[in-house]
């Protein structure tokens, strides 16, 4: 008997009742997942106020600063939760991290990231007060 011949054989001997048995159990799994609509993570959103940055708020463009790990998912339902705004487009900028130096000790100034909101152009938000 060749290796084909006796898979095919255990295929067809067992193969059935695990199949379905594995079928109804990830039918009852999916059915037990729920989703939660409270906030997963807390991401702070530090206004990046610069004379470049002053100056996009003409356009309707604010800019945050977050931390490096952040990605634009939870930028956009960070910024929905607190100002109540969908922006239109989200833009990331990554710094990456600058090496320092202290005599023989080489150390690193951490990485973060610059986030540019666009806002839709009925939308205002007051990040500094004027």
């Amino acid at each position: 008997m060749t290796n084909a011949t006796r898979l095919s054989l255990e295929v067809d001997i067992l193969g059935m009742a695990i199949f379905s048995k594995n079928k109804t159990e990830k039918d009852n799994k999916a059915e037990e997942k729920t989703v939660s609509k409270r906030r997963t993570v807390f991401l702070p959103l530090f206004p990046h106020v610069t004379e470049k940055a002053s100056a996009q708020e003409d356009q309707n463009k604010y800019v945050f600063r977050v931390p490096a790990g952040a990605t634009s998912g939870q930028v956009i339902e960070e910024f929905v939760m607190r100002f109540g705004i969908k922006p239109i487009k989200v833009n990331i900028i990554a710094a990456r991290k600058k090496a320092r130096r202290r005599g023989a000790f080489v150390g690193y100034k951490t990485g973060h990231k610059k986030v540019i909101i666009t806002l839709p152009k009925d939308k205002k938000i007051d990040i500094v007060p004027k």
